[in-house]
């Protein structure tokens, strides 16, 4: 098989994002936990997923988490 070219890549992953975006505000609708805590769990993963891409280590730049942190929110 053969890989996959950037652009592709990039297309699939825009795809990707944009259905996982829309899969969030459908799931957030359809349990039973009020706003702050729905906000809670979601500002976690995304520490937590930010935490992955980071190699693997929250503090490694504070001031780049600190970014990344503030654009989640």
């Amino acid at each position: 098989m053969k890989p996959l070219s950037s652009s592709l890549k990039g297309s699939l992953f825009m795809v990707l994002a944009a259905t996982l975006w829309s899969l969030g505000g459908l799931l957030s609708k359809a349990i039973p936990f009020n706003a702050l805590t729905i906000s809670l769990v979601r500002g976690l993963l995304a520490a937590f997923m930010i935490g992955i891409v980071k190699d693997h280590s929250l503090l490694k730049s504070t001031a780049t988490m600190s970014f990344l942190d503030s654009l989640c929110f």
